[in-house]
């Protein structure tokens, strides 16, 4: 559901400004999880502003360590597989916007072909940013695992 700025009550329509704020950002949402569960975590970079910063149960990262986090995504040998759940989204203003879902984690591979579990409940709360080019792309990425282990 969007919520709108500017006292408009919660379920009305949203306007055009919404609407295409919305599609971007959940574009980036779909493309982050994607490049993540096809190998290519290192690649997801691209869609965070220059100085993003990802906390994930109040451990912060930014620049290179973020750099080096997803990286090492690439590397570990897990195949992934994220389920987000339906998010929720908020306009900030013209050029700021919220996300929040949850997200179930699956690992597939070797002996989690036939009945792969989840192995983490995470809440995700999402800032994005729109730069000069009218491009969205996350400044901030609040993540809180709320069961499992990743």
């Amino acid at each position: 559901m969007v919520a709108t700025t500017g006292g408009a009550p919660i379920g009305s329509e949203p306007g055009q400004e919404a609407l295409a704020a919305r599609m971007a950002c959940l574009d980036v949402l779909t493309e982050f999880f994607q490049l993540v569960d096809s190998g290519h975590a290192s690649r997801a970079l691209e869609l965070f502003t220059e100085d993003a910063e990802m906390v994930v149960n109040g451990v912060a990262a930014s620049g290179e360590a973020l750099r080096a986090g997803l990286a090492a995504r690439e590397t570990d040998g897990i195949k992934r597989l994220h389920l987000p759940g339906e998010p929720s989204f908020r306009l900030v203003n013209s050029d700021e916007a919220e996300t929040e879902i949850l997200l179930q984690l699956f690992h597939l591979g070797p002996g989690q072909d036939k009945k792969p579990t989840a192995r983490t409940l995470t809440h995700i709360k999402d800032r994005f940013v729109r730069d000069e080019q009218r491009v969205w792309r996350l400044a901030h990425r609040m993540v809180t695992v709320l069961a499992g282990d990743e």
